[in-house]
């Protein structure tokens, strides 16, 4: 099973912190859609290359709508995550870039908040990626880095368009009347009278639960979800929109396979300059959308 890692803290006791990943597949038996975190082996950080960091190890795959455990294996490094179900092979199993877990046993620890101004925390993130671009990566620091770069480039544009959604549906209440009527995962959504008068904030909460949820990667969806709830268009233009989408798919060989395609290639499309103009497509998509969103009308 999985390793575990020890944290120090400063008054000198330790908790301990599990590496994980988000995990997606539609279970092979009852064909529910499966959205787990599931703890996975961790590298070997005294590997001298990113493949000779790679754990591997058995991990269990529970489904909670027909209550069977599959047993999987997954192969983790610090930048990707493998994971498959020897008795389906045939069953696609989706696993984001691993991380520690929370150390969920320090006192002060809080709940991730959406916070106040997503677009300036994906201002810094941005800006610095650039600086590490033009700086740090050149003939004899490319590979590993310039991947790292390009990965954490689409993980900002993710995080920015989910809190940013969370963040103005949940303040407005025409945005979330408008999200309930066309949403289907959410219109379908029912509570007893008992539970509404325990809790006035359950339909607010529900709809913040439902949209963390979503996968940020699918422009596509993120889009529909834009626009259902806040009437806004995501796209700057059409080719920017093509080449995002590209973009994705190149992350995911980037933290999935290592910097290779589904063929056994190496990606050499990922060079200084091209990198260079993701970052920028990125932040035009989110520039594009910040003009749009930004004093969004509070109706509550």
């Amino acid at each position: 099973m999985s390793k575990m890692k020890d944290q120090a803290i400063d008054d000198g006791f330790f908790v301990t912190q599990s590496f994980e990943s988000q995990v997606w597949f539609q279970c092979p038996k009852c064909e529910a859609d499966v959205h787990i975190t599931v703890s996975v082996p961790e590298p070997d950080y005294s590997g001298d290359k990113a493949s000779d960091m790679v754990s591997d190890g058995e991990v269990e795959l529970p489904c909670e709508a027909c209550n069977t455990v599959f047993d999987g294996y997954a192969y983790a490094g610090p930048s990707h995550c493998d994971i498959e179900i020897p008795s389906y092979p045939e069953t696609a199993v989706h696993a984001d870039m691993p991380s520690y877990s929370p150390p969920s046993d320090m006192d002060d620890w809080e709940s991730y908040v959406i916070p106040e101004n997503p677009y300036e925390i994906f201002r810094s993130t941005i800006g610095p990626l650039g600086s590490i671009l033009e700086d740090h990566v050149n003939d004899h620091a490319k590979g590993l880095l310039i991947r790292m770069v390009f990965s954490q480039a689409i993980t900002a544009f993710e995080a920015y368009f989910c809190d940013t959604l969370i963040k103005n549906v949940t303040a407005s209440k025409k945005a979330m009347q408008l999200l309930l009527k066309k949403d289907g995962a959410l219109s379908q959504a029912k509570f007893l009278l008992t539970d509404v008068l325990a809790n006035p904030e359950i339909v607010r909460e529900e709809i913040q639960k439902s949209l963390r949820n979503r996968l940020y990667h699918k422009i596509d969806e993120v889009a529909r979800l834009y626009d259902n709830a806040l009437e806004v268009s995501i796209k700057p233009s059409k080719a920017d929109l093509e080449r995002l989408k590209t973009d994705i798919g190149y992350r995911h060989d980037c933290v999935h396979r290592n910097g290779v395609d589904k063929e056994g290639k190496k990606l050499t499309v990922l060079t200084k300059d091209y990198v260079s103009e993701t970052i920028e497509v990125v932040k035009r998509f989110v520039e594009h959308t910040e003009e749009q969103v930004h004093g969004y009308l509070i109706e509550f």
